[in-house]
Parts: structure tokens; sequence; C-alpha cells
């Protein structure tokens, strides 16, 4: 195992359980409502993309990103 490859393993995992925990510290104090609507948010996604760009590059998460991009087209009956 690579010295890279461990430091990233580590702040990842320290990355997401502190992101995480913010989370659910946030969630515990909001009203319900607001709190469902907090937690349901994609927001590992932020921390996934910033890994992923510092594991593969910038230019590969963009082009993951665009393959992503799913757009509803009108279908002609």
């Amino acid at each position: 195992m690579t010295p890279l490859l461990l430091l990233q393993l580590i702040t990842s995992f320290l990355a997401g359980a502190t992101f995480i925990a913010l989370i659910t510290f946030l969630v515990e104090r909001l009203p319900t409502k607001l709190a469902g609507l907090v937690i349901t948010i994609p927001s590992t996604m932020v921390v996934s993309l910033f890994f992923l760009g510092w594991s593969v590059g910038p230019e590969q998460v963009a082009l993951m990103g665009k393959r992503l991009n799913v757009r509803s087209e009108k279908v002609s009956a």
C-alpha cells in the first residue's frame, strides 16, 4: 500500500465521519420538517466528488458529472 493511498483512505474516512457527525448534530436541533429536508439532501456527494477529484483528477470528475446528467426529453405520440 502506497503512502498516498493510505493518506487518501485516512482523510476520506475522517472527512466522511466528521461530515456525518456535523449533519447529525445540526439535524437534532432543527424542526422536524427542516431536519428531514437537510438529512435527505445527498450532501455526502460533495465529499465524494472532492476525493474523486483528488484520486483521478478534476477532468475525470467533470466528465463523470456530464455522463450522469440525465435530461428528460418529450416523447412524441
